[in-house]
């Protein structure tokens, strides 16, 4: 068992139970999202910046061609590294949160298992602060920007399966086509990914699906929402959608023997994860900073965003 698929079945399970508990309380209840003048200046002004496609971005083209603008409240003016080439995307974070804006008016949410999901935002937000953002700071200490910057796109190109077949399985057959362009001159002529030509030279964008997405272009429903230990907001729909797609990792295919954890999966990932967060340093910082209630606003958001990028 990989540790994704350990992470997903602890938070399956503490679902289930945090769903009995809430059996009683789940009617749709109604929430009122308040913004600060600076927040509010900060929406109205990203409205319209959007490019082409909904991994993750600022409002400049990215290498996942999805439709992406600065949230000014995302974004930390002076530690946030977004002077990148391409303006490529790293941010796990803002990959969830590209271009949305959040209606202050009052708006029916249901939200059966907030109890749970304030906590376990909270254990996340404490694990960031005290744990990945530390390292993530020694990390940039010692690895150069573009070495960072290099090995985000080398693990970028190896989620290729993911975005192939979820695009296949949907019938995007074009996008599916210019994926597989992509992986062929990046693994060549961008030795093995380290290197973006097939984006600077033919531009090439890539086209980010998973299977959430895949279940809600079919209609399933994105059930309620959900924050997952570790790996932050979801919803019912996309932490199902984690399994199948974690079978196309090949990243996974580092996992070998019985043992819960792989010392050599487990490096991989940890690596990667620190990498992302080095490079965008100061972005949750500044969400958290500008919201006034962090967790609704993320949930809202996530909701938002998963919902545009199912409509492309």
């Amino acid at each position: 068992m990989s540790i994704k698929n350990f992470c997903l079945t602890v938070s399956l399970i503490v679902t289930l139970l945090f769903a009995g508990c809430a059996s009683t309380g789940m009617n749709t209840s109604e929430q009122s999202l308040q913004y600060s003048s600076n927040e509010a200046a900060a929406i109205d002004t990203d409205k319209g910046k959007g490019t082409e496609r909904l991994e993750n971005g600022p409002s400049s083209p990215n290498t996942d061609g999805r439709p992406v603008s600065d949230l000014t409240s995302m974004q930390a003016p002076d530690n946030t590294e977004r002077n990148l080439p391409e303006n490529e995307d790293f941010s796990e974070f803002e990959k969830e949160f590209g271009d949305v804006s959040i209606d202050a008016r009052k708006k029916e949410v249901s939200d059966p298992l907030k109890g749970y999901n304030r906590f376990m935002f909270n254990v996340n937000d404490k694990l960031y602060f005290w744990i990945l953002k530390p390292a993530a700071i020694g990390y940039k200490a010692v690895i150069p920007e573009g070495g960072r910057v290099s090995l985000s796109r080398f693990f970028k190109n190896l989620s290729f399966p993911v975005r192939f077949v979820n695009n296949m399985v949907q019938g995007k057959l074009e996008r599916a086509g210019i994926e597989t362009a992509r992986f062929v001159v990046n693994t060549t002529i961008g030795l093995l990914g380290f290197f973006d030509p097939a984006d600077e030279w033919y531009h090439f964008k890539p086209y980010e699906e998973d299977f959430g997405q895949t279940l809600g272009h079919y209609g399933v429903g994105d059930g309620f929402p959900l924050q997952l230990p570790l790996l932050g907001p979801s919803n019912a729909r996309d932490t199902v959608g984690i399994v199948p797609d974690s079978f196309l990792s090949p990243i996974d295919l580092l996992y070998q023997g019985s043992a819960l954890i792989s010392p050599i999966f487990l490096g991989a990932y940890i690596l990667e994860i620190v990498n992302k967060t080095s490079l965008n340093i100061g972005v949750y910082e500044n969400f958290k900073k500008e919201a006034l209630d962090p967790y609704t606003l993320m949930r809202d958001s996530y909701k938002q965003n998963r919902d545009a990028r199912i409509k492309e």
